[in-house]
């Protein structure tokens, strides 16, 4: 009777745990996820100066919390994880906060009314036909002046998303190909949203059909059964 009473107490208070570790680990990533959004902010303002060395605590710190959080969930450190998650937030920075692609052309806190500035956004930001910007790109693929910026249009939409098929394919070697697509447009679809809805960027149907492309491109290498047999084999060197 005392050694069940015992067991019981003893798989109480490992729920208990778990659960707080579960909590802790949720708290660090939400920490993580603000403190990248604070910074991006306070990158994009003008009137803002943040020193280096600032941003490169900022930076740490995201880094640290994520860490942690990773090491709580999965109880050791695979350094893929962390991987990814630098792909990630330099993928995050290009999209939503890059000055290069000027994505603070628009200070999303600045605006008069919001809803105005979104319907002129709308009006001269959006294309939903299929083509008319790559056709437009490609008419100037040659230009002095023009041929850098399409390049790093066409080639840099197509291959952004190309190292998280790999990612992906390295996490979850059983995803059938159809879902990955699935998952991915909704994931491209809603990013595209989020750059007209934050004036960061341009909704695009082309930059879909170019990040979906090199997607699918990095998904199918990745299938290949030597390339998956190699993913599979670095996945587990860190164990």
């Amino acid at each position: 009777m005392f050694r069940h009473i015992f067991s019981v107490i003893i798989i109480a208070r490992g729920n208990n745990m778990k659960k707080s570790t579960q909590l802790c680990s949720m708290l660090l990533a939400v920490v993580a996820i603000v403190l990248f959004l604070l910074l991006g902010y306070l990158l994009m303002r003008h009137d803002i100066f943040l020193p280096k060395s600032t941003i490169l605590y900022l930076l740490l710190i995201i880094l640290l919390c994520s860490y942690i959080a990773l090491r709580l969930i999965h109880k050791t450190c695979y350094i893929w994880h962390i991987l990814f998650f630098l792909y990630a937030t330099g993928l995050c920075y290009l999209l939503f906060f890059s000055k290069e692609f000027a994505r603070d052309r628009i200070d999303y806190f600045a605006v008069e009314s919001y809803w105005t500035t979104l319907e002129d956004q709308w009006s001269y930001a959006v294309n939903l036909k299929p083509f008319a910007t790559i056709e437009s790109l490609l008419g100037v693929w040659n230009s002095p002046w023009y041929g850098d910026y399409s390049f790093t249009n066409l080639i840099g939409n197509l291959v952004a998303f190309l190292p998280f098929a790999c990612f992906v394919r390295m996490f979850y070697p059983n995803l059938k190909a159809r879902s990955f697509f699935g998952y991915m447009s909704l994931l491209i679809i809603a990013v595209e949203c989020l750059q007209l809805l934050s004036f960061t960027g341009s909704m695009d149907i082309d930059d879909y059909l170019l990040n979906i492309s090199g997607a699918m491109l990095g998904f199918a290498v990745c299938s290949i059964p030597f390339i998956k047999n190699l993913l599979m084999k670095l996945k587990h060197l860190d164990k």
